[in-house]
């Protein structure tokens, strides 16, 4: 997923960074695990932002 999200643009990247943020607040999945989509929601996050994708 990662590696994912480091190449996706756009609707890609919104789709994938909603995923990821999905899993983060998922109680089921062990805090680790919810940390690391976390961060990976975070990473989509950031990328939107530097290409201008993000809402301002």
């Amino acid at each position: 997923m990662q590696t994912f999200i480091q190449t996706a643009r756009g609707q890609q990247l919104e789709t994938a960074r909603v995923a990821a943020q999905g899993h983060a607040y998922d109680s089921a999945h062990p805090q680790d695990t919810r940390r690391q989509w976390a961060k990976l929601s975070l990473l989509a996050n950031r990328l939107m932002l530097a290409d201008g994708e993000g809402d301002s």
